[in-house]
């Protein structure tokens, strides 16, 4: 063989390694969705994603929900198949006949759901409630990473957990091996219930003065605000919103956005 020759060789089979290695990586980023406990939330924007998923396969693909989410998976990818080749199949006709019958169904939930653009409405939200809690009660928790729930399964994580891919729904077996391997230990909680339904019923009583409203759940509540913003614009040049947020962490020494 000559040296070009050998050099082809070398750079041929460089770049089939290269394209080994890029299926790989891109088989192993397309399982990111088999997981809620991978997306994405508040504070998780540096999370080293190829080791948040090396964890959890290693640790989940020989258990039985691993499985049936796999099954579950290939049917949706086969739905989504015949499906695709149904369009495929449809004539220019049979394509403008279903966009005629789209717009009408758009049309029609458009008249049911016409928003109602003179009243105002906000959504209250507690973040990482549970945790922020926990760290209220505990101040030595803040600057160490969070999880309240265990081995089964993590109710809220604080956001310094999240900066090493843990995150609420994920199981806590998998939250401690993932930080572990980062050089930091996990801190776990129990769920407390009564103390959060306490925190709740502040929160609940500090937004109350400014419409009504309705809880959506323990940490979350959607306000109509309307004669609140109409009394602003008429005596004072107001943010409502920003009132809510004050009055709220005032009564609960918790954050909410």
């Amino acid at each position: 063989m000559d040296p070009a020759e050998e050099a082809m060789g070398v750079e041929g089979s460089s770049s089939s390694g290269e394209r080994e290695k890029e299926a790989g990586k891109e088989e192993k980023d397309s399982m990111s969705h088999l997981y809620v406990f991978t997306a994405h939330k508040g504070g998780m924007d540096n999370v080293d994603k190829k080791l948040q998923l090396e964890v959890i396969e290693e640790m989940s693909k020989n258990s039985t929900h691993h499985a049936a989410v796999l099954r579950r998976d290939k049917r949706v990818a086969e739905r989504i198949e015949t499906i695709k080749a149904a369009v495929l199949a449809m004539t220019k006709q049979d394509r403008a006949q279903r966009g005629v019958e789209s717009d009408a169904i758009i049309a029609s939930a458009r008249k049911h759901c016409a928003c109602d653009s003179d009243r105002w409405c906000c959504v209250v939200d507690m973040d990482m409630f549970y945790a922020a809690v926990e760290i209220r009660d505990d101040p030595s928790l803040n600057d160490v990473p969070l999880a309240v729930g265990g081995d089964s399964m993590i109710s809220t994580a604080n956001y310094v957990a999240r900066k090493y891919g843990v995150r609420a729904a994920m199981p806590g077996f998998i939250a401690r091996e993932l930080c572990r391997r980062q050089g930091v230990e996990l801190r776990f909680k129990p769920v407390d219930m009564p103390r959060y339904q306490a925190a709740s019923d502040l929160f609940k009583e500090a937004v109350l003065p400014y419409g009504p409203m309705k809880m959506l759940s323990l940490d979350e509540a959607y306000i109509d605000i309307t004669a609140r913003v109409r009394e602003a614009a008429t005596v004072a040049d107001d943010n409502t919103t920003t009132q809510v947020d004050a009055e709220e962490a005032a009564a609960t020494r918790l954050v909410a956005s």
